[in-house]
């Protein structure tokens, strides 16, 4: 696979990722589903698929924290170059 692909495929992954941890969320924190720190305080606990949402989120942020290593590595090179052009010293040129 080309590197672009696999830069791609991470990409859609890392958003989708992202999607779902928002997501959940934002239901744990509306729905207090066990995490003590939602705004409604109605014991209210959403369940997907047998999967109680805080099971859901932590899977999505693991694959998302997962996918933002790999990107960083796939461009180490862009970054470092980035953090280079960020430290040299700006001549003036005189008028």
């Amino acid at each position: 696979m080309r590197r672009i692909q696999f830069k791609s495929i991470l990409s859609t992954i890392l958003i989708c990722s992202f999607i779902g941890a928002a997501v959940t969320g934002l239901m744990m924190y509306f729905g207090h589903s066990g995490g003590g720190y939602g705004v409604a305080r109605h014991g209210v606990e959403y369940v997907i698929s047998g999967y109680n949402v805080k099971q859901i989120h932590f899977v999505f942020s693991i694959i998302m924290i997962c996918g933002v290593v790999i990107h960083f590595i796939l461009n180490a090179g862009i970054y470092k170059n980035e953090v280079c052009c960020l430290m040299k010293k700006q001549t003036k040129k005189p008028l």
